[in-house]
């Protein structure tokens, strides 16, 4: 039993009440996904006027964003997430694609109960019995969850919307939205509260109802952008317009990101790579004995090992492989023994020593886990003859064997194991220059050899969610895509250094999204790709999710956080879940390098001010990083700068920086044009720092006179605020100021290691913090930002980290 096309009914207000009789009334306005007063994400309404918009290209990168008004933007920056378009669904009426994350939901495998007993089987005999075809494109929106605005992907059905959220509780990043409690919602409460309705649509032939059902009257569409303005447009006016709250006294500790850069987790000589379930990537650095765990996204979670022989030591491992319990196998190459581990990292077990004999191993070099957890080990050999060895997952022997088929007399130096889904294995034999198949017991089926002979030298292999080999060519540094019978289908990459390219790919595995991670030995990094090659991004250390003393921070509207890392000469871009985006810069002189950025400022077209400390100068960057103009100079003349410390922009995106050095606030234009400065109070004393501008005042912190100084745009003092002390009110060194939308000042009070939340006034309302580095401690925080639902993000720079607090 299935519900009826209950979406349909939702987006486009016609409500059927029985065989062919409909009634019109408005669209929902509920939200598809989130939380019920999430006034920014989209509704049923907002979904209705999408439905036109034609499907995706086949494999394509979704990065298409919508806002609770219907606007579709590009947002390159969703990339990250590497959703692409998996299944094209062509009926009458419809043409939609289906996004990669709700295609492997609707065609995925489950324990289900059947005929008395309980089987792995389809979790769906048809995939489209609990959804009904797409009815829209995928799209990313900012969606209220749980408190916290986060990207979150929607996909409309005829039955229900799908919801994808990065970064949620593994099993629960793919949802199926709660249709029945809205339709329950708009059809009790929402329908009730409209006048009667009009007209009741006339009943048709049941020919014609059934394909009305799946696709909406064309002018249904139509309306929503009517209506639509009138559900965002009465937030905007009750923010702006609504009486200050009593301001909150309490703010919650929720999370921390970030830990200290660690120079020592570059990696030398990455060798090879596996993913587990969750789409952890391990990464296997032969040449640093260790193993390090990574996020699909790139952010080092842990590493382990050590060079020796000990437990948990390495000497020259080659190869690695997740188990279907999460256990990480690694082939230990020149200690002889396999090593088994907790996917944290915690040593199990070591099985093996020198020896041909059962359990013994010479230069195992490549290890594989098949369906039946069943544990495949290529054995380089030396004094032995090279062999495949099969263990238990339990580490008790199975089988073992050396030949290679009828063409070959035996193996000379397998590199990679990959199964298909039928258990048939495939191993590439470098030394052999081909592919050897065997069946699920080891018995040689065929094997494959290059024409002509020297172009092709495989190393890793792996087989992807639609069962295609993806087989690593030393050769040409290209990666082979094929299909069972080995028939290559097309390949990609080639040689240099360019993203995209590999000096000496070794390494690859595939995740559950069908992304493609090659382990580039020469390198030393990893990257990351679509099915089709197009690179994602790389990675060759902790960078992703590491900071060097981060200090300024600000929030774009879609409520991305960009964070000067000071130490790491760059700017970071993080979701406010704390995942990494993108970066820009890197140290040097030059246009998109810095030396020390300090702080970042965003206009109101998304453009990105950084403040370039040691190069004195300011720098302008498009909402996606691209370099747009820059002006400044060492100096004290107008325009010149002495080791600013703060910029902000104001309602007109005119530009101030605070010259610390020249102990005075300079303003400018949008592209740079110098328009008026003024001296802070007790100039030869004065130290200005942080800079906010809220309702045309401008907020400065002294950060040398322990206070803040008010004024307006134009440089005349209002007021001061503060003094030196630790009591409530009181600073230390203060740094950073944001404002939030009534006006409250937050700032950062770096040497009393606390935060203060004063009126514009400066009347204290609260604190919160301690010296240390646990959480809600800080260690000198220098950057602090305020989201509009009021949650505050502080740059803990001496514990290089950002740490989120929640208002109660």
């Amino acid at each position: 039993m299935t519900n009826g096309l209950l979406v349909v009914e939702l987006m486009t207000g016609r409500l059927q009440l029985g065989d062919n009789a409909f009634e019109q009334h408005q669209p929902s306005r509920m939200n598809v996904a989130g939380d019920p007063d999430d006034v920014i994400g989209p509704t049923y309404t907002t979904f209705a006027g999408l439905r036109p918009y034609p499907p995706a290209p086949d494999g394509a990168l979704l990065t298409q964003r919508v806002d609770r008004a219907g606007t579709i933007t590009n947002d390159p920056a969703t990339a990250v997430y590497g959703v692409y378009a998996a299944y094209r669904v062509v009926v009458p009426g419809i043409d939609h694609q289906i996004a990669a994350p709700f295609w492997n939901l609707m065609t995925s495998n489950a324990v289900v109960y059947e005929n008395g007993q309980f089987v792995t089987e389809a979790l769906f005999e048809n995939p489209f019995f609990a959804t009904g075809y797409p009815v829209t494109e995928a799209y990313w929106a900012r969606v209220k969850v749980a408190g916290l605005y986060r990207d979150v992907l929607i996909q409309c059905f005829e039955r229900r919307c799908m919801t994808y959220t990065p970064g949620n509780s593994p099993g629960f990043e793919a949802e199926a939205g709660n249709v029945g409690l809205h339709y329950h919602y708009w059809r009790y409460v929402e329908i009730p509260a409209e006048t009667p309705p009009t007209a009741t649509a006339t009943a048709t032939s049941p020919a014609t109802s059934t394909a009305t059902a799946t696709s909406t009257p064309t002018a249904t569409p139509t309306n929503p952008p009517t209506a639509t303005p009138t559900i965002t447009s009465t937030p905007t006016a009750t923010a702006t317009h609504a009486p200050t709250p009593e301001p909150a006294t309490v703010y919650l500790f929720t999370n921390a990101w970030g830990k200290e850069h660690d120079p020592s987790s570059l990696m030398s000589a990455p060798l090879a790579v596996a993913s587990d379930r969750l789409n952890n990537i391990y990464v296997l650095d032969a040449v640093n004995d260790r193993v390090q765990k990574y996020s699909s996204n790139g952010v080092l979670l842990q590493q382990w090992g050590g060079t020796g022989a000990g437990d948990g030591q390495f000497d020259n491992p080659q190869g690695i492989a997740v188990d279907n319990d999460g256990n990480v196998w690694v082939a230990d190459t020149n200690n002889n023994r396999l090593q088994k581990f907790t996917s944290a990292g915690v040593f199990l077990q070591a099985i093996g020593t020198l020896g041909d004999g059962e359990l013994e191993f010479e230069a195992p070099a490549t290890i594989a886990v098949n369906a039946e957890n069943q544990i495949w080990v290529g054995e380089l050999g030396g004094a032995n003859p090279p062999r495949i060895q099969v263990l238990t997952a339990q580490g008790e022997f199975v089988k073992a064997w050396t030949t290679a088929g009828p063409i070959v007399a035996g193996l000379v130096e397998p590199r990679g194991i990959a199964f298909d889904e039928t258990g048939t294995a495939f191993v590439t034999d470098f030394g052999l220059s081909g592919i050897i198949v065997y069946d699920a017991e080891g018995n040689p089926l065929t094997s494959q050899f290059p024409n002509p002979p020297g172009s092709f030298k495989p190393w890793g292999i792996t087989v992807d969610p639609d069962n295609r080999l993806l087989i690593v060519n030393t050769v040409n540094n290209t990666i082979q895509v094929r299909d069972t019978d080995l028939d290559p289908i097309y390949s990609w990459g080639s040689t240099g250094t360019n993203p995209g390219q590999f000096t000496a790919a070794r390494g690859i595995t595939v995740d559950n999204l069908g992304l493609v991670y090659v382990a580039d030995a020469a390198a030393g990094r990893v990257g990351k790709y679509r099915p089709d090659g197009l690179f994602q991004f790389g990675w060759s250390d902790d960078t992703r999710g590491s900071f060097l003393g981060p200090t300024g921070v600000e929030q774009d509207d879609a409520l991305y956080l960009w964070i000067a890392d000071t130490g790491a000469n760059r700017v970071v871009k993080f979701t406010p879940s704390g995942a990494y985006v993108a970066q820009i810069g890197g140290p040097g002189t030059s246009a998109g390098l810095f030396d020390g950025p300090v702080d970042v400022a965003i206009d109101s077209q998304d453009n990105i001010y950084v403040l370039d400390r040691g190069n004195n100068r300011v720098q302008k960057f498009n909402e996606n990083g691209g370099f747009l103009t820059q002006w400044g100079a060492s100096g004290s003349g107008n325009g010149q700068f002495n080791a600013p410390s703060g910029i902000a922009v104001d309602a007109n995106d005119n530009v101030y920086v605070t010259d610390t050095g020249n102990h005075r606030v300079q303003k400018f234009s949008a592209t740079g044009a110098y328009q008026t400065s003024w001296q802070m109070a007790g100039a030869a004393g004065a130290q200005p720092w942080g800079i906010v501008i809220h309702d045309n005042e401008v907020f400065v912190v002294d950060h040398a006179q322990n206070r803040i100084e008010v004024f307006d745009l134009t440089g005349a003092p209002l007021r001061t605020l503060g003094g030196p002390g630790s009591g409530n009110g009181q600073f230390a060194g203060p740094t950073a100021i944001d404002a939030d939308q009534y006006g409250f000042l937050y700032i950062t009070d770096s040497g009393n290691d606390r935060v203060q939340k004063l009126g514009s006034d400066g009347a204290y309302i609260t604190k919160w913090g301690a010296s240390g580095s646990g959480e809600g401690q800080f260690e000198n925080p220098q950057g602090i930002v305020v989201d509009p639902n009021g949650n505050v993000f502080v740059i803990d720079t001496g514990n290089h980290r950002f740490q989120r607090f929640e208002p109660r």
